[in-house]
């Protein structure tokens, strides 16, 4: 087999991707619409490349985030929060006897970014065998992209059989077909206009509540430390997966309040089938918990127009941190008419009609 890959920048995941607005259209939306805003607003996208960016088909925004570093980093705008967007690393049991067997239901490899890519054409991915392993490896990559030095890592490293990789091309000799197996690779350093970090945490691999509670409070902690804000991103609190993931009612209570924000994932297909109804159950699992450390995600695709009305409408009643946009493939940009649009308008603000 050969062993050479290729690497490829990963702006931003396929989980994420949009397509472009049609050629010609007038654009709904300006920089300027992004200071009428009346709650924040995080996009999932790179952000604009300068301050009042008229070809970036986002507008409006006050925050985006980005599995992209060299985009955060490039970036000069000051109005607008950047946020690096980071998946945590899922435990695998792939082998009978090893000590992480206990774990692995989600047999879906980590996420590498930038993008690996075999010449095959296969991706290549991490995985980990042992819950340890991956919840330090997580640890590790936020530390580093924040400014730790190699020695602070290495530290965080021993604690487990984790081997750091420095550059993706120096983990050739380890790739097993498409895996990487125990391998740490670190990304590149964030720059100090990013403003915190968003926690992709849907780990599905079997790990207890309190697992999971000590890693997210862990994590929060190292976030924080680093004088950058912390969000958690999370499959919807009620979803059937949670149980492998195990976000629970009781464990909220103490994880909420460590972040910035936590994530009440609102779509279209909920196990309830319903985004009001999906709404109001996850926030029942937030009872006690500040509004200010509530975040709604809105997912803009499939969504109809009374439900763009109804996450407005709680916004400006609740008070909530702020929402986040997931576009699920739904096209951005362009004329006021378009479905994104017209919900956009709708959610910010409060143009239903």
């Amino acid at each position: 087999m050969c062993n050479r890959i290729t690497i490829a920048l990963l702006t931003i995941s396929v989980w994420f991707a949009a397509g472009s607005s049609a050629a010609g259209d007038t654009p709904c939306f300006a920089p300027q619409d992004s200071s009428r805003l009346s709650f924040e607003v995080i996009v999932q996208a790179p952000p604009p490349r300068m301050e009042h960016d008229t070809a970036w088909r986002f507008h409006p925004a006050s925050g985006a985030a980005s599995m992209d570093i060299s985009s955060l980093n490039a970036s000069q705008t000051e109005s607008l929060k950047k946020y690096w967007f980071l998946w945590a690393n899922r435990c695998h049991a792939l082998s009978q006897g090893e000590s992480g067997a206990s774990c692995g239901w989600n047999p879906k490899g980590n996420v590498v970014a930038p993008k690996l890519t075999l010449l095959s054409g296969e991706e290549v991915r991490t995985y980990f065998t042992t819950f340890e392993a991956a919840n330090i490896c997580t640890l590790i990559q936020a530390d580093w992209a924040l400014g730790a030095s190699r020695a602070e890592i290495d530290r965080m490293a021993a604690k487990t059989r984790l081997s750091i990789v420095d550059r993706p091309e120096n983990a050739l000799a380890n790739v097993h077909g498409n895996r990487l197996m125990d391998k740490c690779l670190l990304p590149q350093r964030l720059g100090p206009m990013t403003s915190g970090v968003v926690l992709d945490y849907e780990v599905q691999d079997r790990r207890t509540p309190r697992q999971t509670e000590d890693f997210l409070l862990e994590f929060a902690k190292l976030v924080k430390a680093r004088g950058k804000r912390v969000i958690l991103f999370s499959n919807p609190l009620d979803a059937p997966t949670q149980r492998y993931t195990s976000i629970t009612t009781d464990n909220l209570q103490r994880i909420a309040p460590a972040f910035d924000a936590v994530g009440v994932m609102l779509w279209s297909k909920s196990k309830q089938g319903n985004l009001q109804a999906s709404a109001r159950t996850q926030l029942d699992m937030l009872k006690g918990v500040q509004p200010s450390h509530i975040m709604l995600v809105f997912e803009l695709n499939n969504t109809s127009m009374a439900d763009a009305q109804f996450v407005h409408d709680l916004m400006l009643r609740e008070h909530y941190a702020g929402v986040m946009l997931w576009r699920n493939y739904a096209e951005v940009g362009g004329s006021c008419t378009s479905n994104s649009n017209r919900k956009l308008s709708c959610l910010l603000f409060g143009r239903c009609s």
